[in-house]
């Protein structure tokens, strides 16, 4: 392989290209030493140079494939990898893209996360700003050295992106705001401020004025951040026709607790700007105005109390683990053969359950109109969740309080007795229910230990994406008439990028008649949102064991 690589010769030759193409190929998919892969990846690396578009964005992605192997020799090639950026193809934009992310450790994180931020502020497609602005947010919080580094980087993702940047990183600056001492928030306030003096995005305006209303007073020392020039910034918001409800509502409640934060010499002009909005068009306004204006006039001792600084918002503590920084971010996503499946060219449905109370869907009863003649059973309450077997439960432990087929009551133990063998756990089988978009469903079945006609499945729901969350998770199923189908409550509807913890739930499925029932199917339908967008799917589940009921 090496004198292959070493004498062909690639300049102006297709070939040459064709061949070394191969011998990397060919490198990879056998388990060959270290230094022919370090020589496979170089080649790669060369291909990159190429002035062919075809040959780079083949090199490309060949290494986003071969990343999670050799990041070490791929990490030599970061330079020429980011400035693959700046080609004006879509495709090897996209493809350098996805693999600058994946070579972000605690090591280079600095570097690369720089020219990720030039790139995001000089591209001008929606799609990518919204991708690579919700990555560096990921990225960030996962690798990031210490809370000022974290959250500049926050603040250039807002300046950058614009308008286009997932509401979770509004939330999540926020979040690591409140969380921050004074000094960082006031470095942070004062950032914010002069922000907002050059015309930023709607998602940097509502991170803005939420600090402003909670640490107003640390603009105190600013030069150009008098009251008078901050009311003014405030009603050029809350006037503008381009600002959004949402910004809105922000400035609103933020202005109204500037009220506590400034001089008693302010509140009249405060009270001017928020009582204008009583007669506003939008309900959610016209009532905020209304309530804030009654609470300057009859609750205005009151005033001070109920306004104060909102206590630091609390997090799940991160793992303990540091990362390694030799290793990628993350397993490579799973690769899926899986075909579509319809759920519309069968009649014979008899049950269908979905859970509904941990996430909103535009239209719950989806199901129900294209597969005729079924009948809904809806998820129980998240109040009763308690009371519901938990998926991890040990069989053996709703089988220790049984008693034994052939102790009799009263009767001393007889010899075959105390040596019989513990019973057996029923028969389980594990199959995979689904396995699209970066979403694994993995289901364990087994019989009921209390109802033979009863099978319970315990679903394993994983997110094997690389860098991008899993939420507002739905599972929906249906079965043949001659089952009914009872879908426990999930243990969340959001999964973190791969690593993080599964969705665990239970369903369970009665047959009505051990004799005649028909085998067992069940179908499925999945939706989530990936990246901000709403991602519905269909799959079909078949191969249960016989033995099982």
């Amino acid at each position: 392989f090496a004198q292959v690589a070493t004498n062909t010769e690639t300049s102006n030759k297709n070939v040459g290209n064709a061949i070394l193409y191969e011998t990397v190929l060919t490198i990879m998919d056998i388990n060959s030493e270290s230094g022919l892969r370090v020589l496979a990846v170089n080649i790669l690396g060369r291909f990159l140079l190429n002035s062919d578009k075809n040959i780079r964005y083949v090199a490309l992605n060949t290494l986003l494939k071969t990343v999670q192997g050799d990041v070490t020799a791929v990490q030599r090639h970061r330079g020429t990898i980011l400035g693959c950026l700046k080609d004006t193809d879509v495709s090897i934009q996209r493809r350098a893209l996805d693999l600058s992310f994946a070579l972000v450790n605690a090591t280079n994180i600095r570097s690369i996360i720089e020219d990720l931020i030039v790139f995001l502020r000089e591209t001008t497609d929606r799609d990518f700003k919204m991708s690579c602005s919700g990555r560096i947010v990921s990225v960030a919080d996962k690798f990031a050295p210490n809370r000022q580094w974290h959250l500049d980087v926050l603040l250039d993702v807002l300046k950058a992106a614009g308008d286009h940047v997932r509401e979770d990183a509004i939330a999540h600056t926020i979040q690591l705001l409140s969380e921050s001492d004074e000094p960082l928030r006031r470095h942070c306030v004062q950032s914010l401020w002069k922000a907002l003096q050059e015309n930023p995005g709607q998602p940097l305006i509502q991170v803005a004025v939420w600090s402003l209303g909670e640490h107003g007073e640390l603009l105190q020392d600013m030069e150009n951040a008098s009251p008078d020039q901050v009311l003014d910034v405030y009603r050029k918001i809350l006037y503008s026709r381009h600002s959004s409800i949402a910004t809105k509502e922000f400035a609103l409640t933020s202005l109204m607790k500037l009220s506590t934060r400034y001089p008693p010499t302010v509140t009249p002009a405060i009270r001017d700007i928020i009582s204008s909005f009583g007669c506003h068009l939008d309900v959610e306004l016209q009532q905020r105005g209304v309530e804030f204006t009654s609470l300057f006039r009859s609750y205005d001792h009151l005033r001070s109390a109920l306004l104060e600084r909102i206590p630091v918002i609390q997090t799940k503590p991160k793992s303990s683990s540091p990362p390694n920084p030799s290793m990628p971010n993350g397993p490579p996503v799973k690769a899926t053969t899986e075909s579509e499946i319809d759920l519309l060219d069968s009649e014979d449905i008899g049950g269908i359950s979905g859970t509904s109370d941990s996430v909103a869907t535009d239209d719950p009863n989806v199901l129900i109109r294209i597969m005729e003649g079924t009948n809904m059973l809806n998820s129980p309450p998240s109040t009763t969740a308690s009371s519901s077997v938990a998926p991890t439960e040990n069989i053996l432990d709703w089988l220790s309080d049984l008693p034994s087929t052939n102790q009799v009551t009263g009767a001393p133990p007889t010899t075959n007795q105390m040596t019989a063998p513990p019973p057996q756990a029923p028969p389980t089988q594990t199959l995979t229910a689904y396995d699209r978009h970066g979403l694994r469903i993995d289901f364990v079945a087994y019989r009921d230990p209390v109802d033979s006609q009863t099978l319970v499945v315990e679903s394993t729901v994983q997110n094997t994406n690389l860098l991008s969350p899993v939420t507002e998770f739905l599972l929906q199923a249906a079965v043949p008439k001659a089952f009914q189908l009872q879908i426990l409550v999930p243990s969340g509807s959001e999964i973190p990028a791969a690593g993080g913890k599964p969705i665990s739930q239970v369903i369970k499925v009665t047959r009505s008649n051990s004799t005649t029932s028909p085998p067992l199917r069940m179908r499925l339908k999945v939706s989530f949102s990936l990246d901000g967008k709403p991602i519905t799917d269909q799959a079909e589940v078949s191969g249960f064991r016989a033995d099982l009921w």
